[in-house]
């Protein structure tokens, strides 16, 4: 990411940050400091909970309203106070600390403002199936007891929180990177790659380079990365070379190997075809030494092939010449 995009980044993430910030602070300052009042006029004091709803149920409800609520308030207040100060002081604190700090005062935030509604409606939940069930639903005990929830100012904090929640990736982003880390990252890699090259490990070696060439272009070291990618070409393409000698070799083997079983195949057949020959049985001999053409042809001797199949033709001949002979009647 180039700088200039880095830096906007960072400015927006400032904005956002501040913005998302300063609005859960009034919020929550607000609604906290209406809440802590809430023992002697708002909804209702602890002794009319206590007269209305018994003192079980409405010591319940008191602790909720005047314990739970006051901590989440403040909570987000101080949240908030760390998020604006992080937004508007991010260069000396550390732009990724900063990011840090934003992402975990956000999330408390939009958790401890859904948790503050949450409560709010079941309280409200509460007393409005008790009033209804025990006291016929009186609209004056749901005024006078019943909890106002700000939805107008609940929804637009949990909003803005977002907001924060977002800058604070942007932040993150607009981080410097940690050179240090990434060069001593390298050196292992190098070492690494070096390692594998030596001890005949191509296909690690490869990746290695690669990866080291990955990091200098993070780094913004052109050249070294050119040099470490020409590296793991050069180590490819010896490789590839490599397999395909080695594949050129077993075929020759193969080969050789072949070769040597057809020349003593061939061997015995033209035994077996002089001993045809002695017997002077022509005709098996012709089709022996046709074998052996065939054999001559695929060990690529194409001249001991035709000699072969000369061979052949004139055992071939001798053999119907001894059929006609055999055929004729005996001298008077």
């Amino acid at each position: 990411m180039s700088e200039a995009r880095k830096n906007k980044f960072e400015i927006e993430a400032a904005w956002m940050g501040f913005i998302g910030s300063l609005v859960p602070i009034f919020v929550s300052f607000i609604m906290g400091v209406s809440y802590l009042s809430i023992l002697t006029n708002f909804p209702g004091t602890r002794e009319e909970y206590n007269n209305y709803f018994g003192v079980d149920f409405g010591i319940d409800i008191v602790n909720w309203l005047t314990k739970a609520l006051p901590l989440i308030y403040w909570s987000i207040f101080a949240v908030g106070v760390i998020g604006l100060v992080f937004s508007l002081y991010r260069t000396n604190m550390g732009i990724r600390l900063s990011g840090i700090i934003l992402f975990l005062t956000s999330i408390i935030s939009i958790c401890c403002l859904v948790a503050a509604l949450s409560i709010l409606s079941a309280q409200q939940g509460e007393i409005e199936r008790y009033i209804g069930k025990y006291n016929g639903g009186s609209e004056q005990d749901l005024f006078t007891y019943g909890i106002q929830i700000p939805h107008s100012l609940f929804w637009p904090a949990v909003g803005l929180s977002c907001l924060w929640l977002i800058g604070s990736f942007l932040m993150l982003s607009a981080a410097p990177m940690n050179e240090a880390k990434y060069r001593t990252r390298r050196m292992k890699i190098l070492a690494k790659a070096d390692t594998a090259e030596r001890a005949g490990r191509p296909r690690e070696a490869i990746d290695l380079y690669f990866y080291a060439g990955n990091i200098s272009m993070k780094l913004r070291e052109e050249d070294k990365a050119s040099e470490y990618y020409a590296k793991s070409r050069e180590i490819r393409e010896v490789a590839i070379q490599a397999v395909l000698e080695a594949e050129e070799k077993r075929k020759r083997e193969e080969l050789a190997a072949r070769r040597g079983r057809l020349e003593e195949q061939r061997r015995e057949i033209l035994m077996r075809a002089d001993d045809a020959e002695e017997k002077e049985d022509w005709a098996r001999a012709a089709v022996i030494y046709k074998e052996a053409a065939s054999l001559s042809v695929d060990l690529g001797e194409k001249k001991l092939a035709a000699q072969f199949t000369a061979k052949s033709k004139e055992l071939q001949k001798r053999a119907k010449k001894a059929r006609k002979e055999r055929k004729e009647p005996p001298p008077e």
